[in-house]
């Protein structure tokens, strides 16, 4: 796409807060561009979350058009980055940890866990995936649904088993207990 046009540098604003600079050199820069740029650059060197600030004021508006002069070919914009639990580079607040779920405080990214961890958070998840479809199988009248339902959880435990977040036996044991608990081919 266009975004290898953009070259993106570090650099500081006027108040020494640093900022990522976007230059294109011909052509407007498009958000789509700035996104694409962001999420795939070179070892995702550029990965994370930025602030735009568009200043529309009279300053920013041009002059009136009498002796200006021809408008620079090519676009820039700077963007701040705005890193979890630091001060906001817009209001000085402290941002929100974005590595962590907002109801639970779990990590999202799965950084700081060790491989125990890991997988006590792959069953207490399972767990409460299983409970949900449990709640789901038992509150409808349909078969389909239940049917539905019963292979969604299934669909789970493989997934988990295919990352890596259980083995293959413990599979197998949250299929028989998933089996138990839904019972499955009884007729209502």
């Amino acid at each position: 796409m266009a975004a290898a046009k953009i070259e993106a540098m570090w650099d500081m604003d006027g108040r020494d807060h640093p900022v990522l600079v976007l230059e294109k050199k011909r052509g407007k820069i498009n958000l789509a561009e700035v996104e694409e740029l962001l999420r795939y650059s070179k070892s995702g060197a550029f990965q994370g979350n930025y602030v735009l600030l568009i200043r529309a004021g009279e300053a920013t508006c041009g002059g009136s058009g009498w002796m200006d002069e021809e408008e620079p070919k090519g676009d820039q914009w700077s963007l701040y980055q705005v890193e979890a639990e630091e001060p906001c580079p817009v209001c000085g607040q402290l941002a929100p940890p974005f590595e962590w779920c907002p109801m639970c405080g779990e990590s999202l990214t799965g950084k700081d866990l060790n491989a125990e961890q890991a997988m006590g958070n792959a069953e207490f998840l399972l767990e409460s995936m299983k409970r949900e479809a449990l709640r789901m199988i038992e509150s409808t009248d349909l078969q389909e649904t239940r049917k539905a339902w019963y292979h969604s959880h299934l669909g789970s435990l493989d997934f988990a088993r295919q990352m890596g977040l259980i083995t293959e036996e413990r599979r197998q044991q949250l299929y028989k207990q998933f089996q138990r608990e839904a019972n499955y081919g009884n007729d209502r």
